[in-house]
């Protein structure tokens, strides 16, 4: 029943993501940290778009366990100020924030915003994305 339900869940995260989806850019509702579904993220990397995924996990954290996807940009949080300039090369960029529920990453894209990237927070963070590939 639960499984059932949370395949409905993600379904419909999936249509109401699409929404919001055009060809050449995601784009959400304005807000202070807009979120990407992490259907659309994976949508977006098998489409080889120009975006980037940034894990602001603790680096216990990442040692634990890396996470699904190998390309991410692993700068915890609490470095994020003083190792902006490690993402020059990605100004351009969407960038995914993530961690392991949405809530530092959230913290992370008010900061990225504040220093003009485009940058919104992976919806659910790893927790949901983990879901969707193991269904």
């Amino acid at each position: 029943m639960i499984r059932k339900t949370f395949a409905t869940l993600l379904a419909l995260m999936a249509v109401l993501g699409a929404l919001f989806v055009s060809a050449e850019r995601i784009t959400f509702i304005s807000r202070e940290a807009p979120e990407c579904p992490p259907e659309v993220l994976l949508a977006r990397i098998q489409q080889n778009a120009e975006l980037t995924v940034v894990d602001v996990r603790t680096m216990t954290e990442f040692e634990r366990d890396p996470g699904p996807l190998e390309d991410a940009i692993h700068i915890p949080l609490q470095e994020l100020e003083r190792r902006l300039d490690e993402l020059q090369d990605y100004r351009n960029y969407e960038i995914v924030v993530l961690c392991p529920n949405g809530n530092r990453s959230s913290v992370a894209v008010r900061k990225l915003r504040k220093a003009g990237y485009d940058a919104m927070t992976l919806a659910g963070g790893l927790e949901a994305l983990t879901l969707l590939e193991n269904i």
